[in-house]
């Protein structure tokens, strides 16, 4: 079984506009930058200009992980719960 350190702190999501949002949770989906950005809402063209300008943001790195982390967090609690 996986364990998730209890130290990790999960920050709160920065404010994100509804495409970066919408890119976060497209990105979580389907692991495809690309796909996420024309998802969020992005022209085909220059997705991939926005893609690696949005994927090193700090704060959209953060939210990726938080939320990755929470899922993960959400995942081992319901796997013991079921034990």
């Amino acid at each position: 079984m996986i364990s998730v350190p209890q130290e990790i702190e999960i920050k709160p999501p920065r404010n994100l506009t509804i495409e970066q949002q919408t890119f976060v949770e497209e990105y979580l989906k389907t692991n495809s930058a690309a796909q996420a950005a024309i998802h969020a809402g992005y022209s085909i063209h220059p997705a991939r200009v926005i893609v690696n300008e949005t994927l090193i943001k700090p704060y959209i790195k953060e939210n990726l992980s938080g939320i990755a982390r929470s899922r993960i967090n959400d995942f081992m609690g319901m796997d013991a719960s079921g034990v």
